[in-house]
């Protein structure tokens, strides 16, 4: 068997998918074809057309689908913020492997009933060695529901789970349902697929309330499902094999014992057809007493590693914060917004263009000093004085950071700098002159009212950072020299 894998915005985009599926399939005469479609939304018409596309290019291929919350697409979590379709398609090339899809509606009125169907169905299948569940929670004791599906075969493995959608996280008002080859959209139903045969084997894990350990790793270097490195280092491992799935609302399976409903687990289901491989290890006995104390042993381990792992990260962000921040207003640095202008006011040659015309792409600088401050240290003391930086920095956050036009710094002491991105030297003075009204306007508790001056330039083609901070220190000081509480261009 081998799988193909698809994502889209649209039900229009699956045609593509559909065809190189119904091509591999031509080469493969008596495989079966079976795609699993994912919608994170509860758009039904989507979900349906996007059935109806694959159809049309492949009229017998088996589909089973359900809204989701999130869809896995060979290996990734597909964050999309547009609606995502995610499709994948296993196709069995093992002339003995039997693949069936079924659809039954699941309601309170009709859900026992319902069950009755599934398990005479299951018993003249006696093929089936395996049974996925895609099912809508909604108005069915599910506990009910699972104990009456334990009189199947207990050598049927079952696994599966429950439509939700993006919309929300409370499934009664996200409208999640299934839907198939086999049924219409349906926000009461469950959708299985039958799989069995003599060569086809699954086996099935879970994973109760998971959570990762240490830190995030970033796939740096990667050809396909081969990953070759791990934040710019060699990976442990190299071959992964083509994961896919969705995020639930709730998780069935039964392992060596009922058929159960979960939540907060990871269901795992590894499929093959043929014979196991030569070289790959057959996993030993364990005694169930040494099982246990690893397991204990292991749980420490993790627990340990989760809490260090999450201090180290605390500890590196608090590093980052002091590292990047000022301490008193809590807005960036000198050290900080000399990087950053460094990065957007790169110091190239003039090639072709006038030294004394000003760059476009060039991001604004607006300098700013408070007008008289050490008077206010001198007469109120330094907790005054604090208070106005502070405030300072809370109109810097508020006009230029929050208001995503720029970024805004202390420079030191009471000079304060803000990086205006696409900004023009006009829009630029606008900006400065609110700030300066705001804060001439705003009324200290232990020391009144301040004015500030403020100097704005904007790089010329070819002009280092350096040289365009002389010149917006230059206006700044025209500004005080004009009798302060006014904004100078450079």
């Amino acid at each position: 068997m081998f799988r193909l894998h698809a994502r889209s915005t649209g039900p229009e985009g699956l045609r593509d998918f559909a065809a190189e599926v119904a091509f591999k399939v031509a080469d493969r005469p008596g495989s079966t074809p079976l795609v699993h479609l994912f919608n994170d939304t509860s758009d039904r018409e989507v979900s349906q057309r996007a059935v109806e596309a694959l159809r049309s290019v492949m009229p017998n291929c088996l589909i089973a689908g359900s809204s989701t919350s999130g869809n896995i697409c060979n290996g990734a979590f597909t964050n999309n913020p547009l609606p995502n379709l995610t499709a994948f398609c296993d196709i069995y090339e093992d002339p003995t492997t039997r693949v069936e899809v079924i659809q039954v509606d699941l309601d309170e009125q009709t859900w026992r009933a319902s069950t009755r169907n599934i398990l005479e169905s299951l018993s003249t299948r006696p093929w089936v060695r395996a049974v996925e569940m895609l099912t809508t929670i909604i108005d069915v004791d599910m506990h009910a529901f699972c104990t009456d599906l334990n009189r199947a075969n207990p050598d049927v493995v079952f696994f599966g789970g429950g439509a939700l959608s993006r919309e929300t996280i409370n499934m009664f008002l996200g409208l999640p349902y299934v839907f198939s080859s086999a049924g219409d959209a349906s926000g009461h139903a469950v959708v299985m697929v039958l799989y069995g045969g003599p060569n086809f084997h699954v086996t099935t894990e879970a994973v109760i309330c998971w959570r990762t350990l240490g830190r995030h790793l970033e796939v740096t270097k990667a050809e396909g499902p081969v990953v070759y490195e791990l934040d710019h280092r060699p990976a442990p491992f190299q071959a992964i094999a083509p994961t896919d799935g969705f995020y639930t609302g709730s998780e069935f399976g039964r392992w060596n014992g009922p058929m159960l409903q979960h939540n907060l687990t990871l269901v795992l289901a590894a499929i093959r057809e043929g014979d196991k491989p030569d070289g790959v290890p057959v996993q030993a006995p364990v005694d169930d007493a040494e099982f246990d104390r690893q397991m204990a042993i292991v749980s420490k381990l993790a627990a340990f590693v989760g809490v260090t792992s999450t201090e180290l990260e605390s500890a590196y962000a608090q590093m980052r914060r002091l590292a990047t921040t000022d301490g008193l207003t809590g807005i960036l640095n000198r050290g900080e917004m000399e990087k950053r202008m460094r990065q957007l006011i790169p110091d190239l040659p003039v090639t072709g263009v006038s030294a004394y015309e000003p760059s476009e792409t060039a991001p604004c600088i607006v300098m700013i000093d408070l007008d008289k401050f050490k008077s206010v240290n001198d007469i109120y003391g330094h907790k005054a004085g604090d208070e106005v930086l502070v405030g300072m920095g809370e109109i810097l956050r508020e006009l230029v950071d929050e208001a995503g036009i720029g970024q805004s710094a202390r420079w030191g002491g009471e000079e304060f700098m803000a990086l205006l991105t696409s900004c023009s030297i006009e829009d630029a003075c606008e900006v400065a002159n609110a700030i300066r009204v705001r804060f001439s306007k705003t009324n200290f508790m232990h020391s009144g009212l301040h004015t500030l001056s403020a100097g704005v330039a904007k790089p010329l083609q070819g002009e280092s950072v350096d040289l365009v901070c002389q010149r917006v220190d230059k206006a700044l000081y025209a500004a005080k020299k004009n009798g302060r509480n006014c904004v100078v261009v450079a």
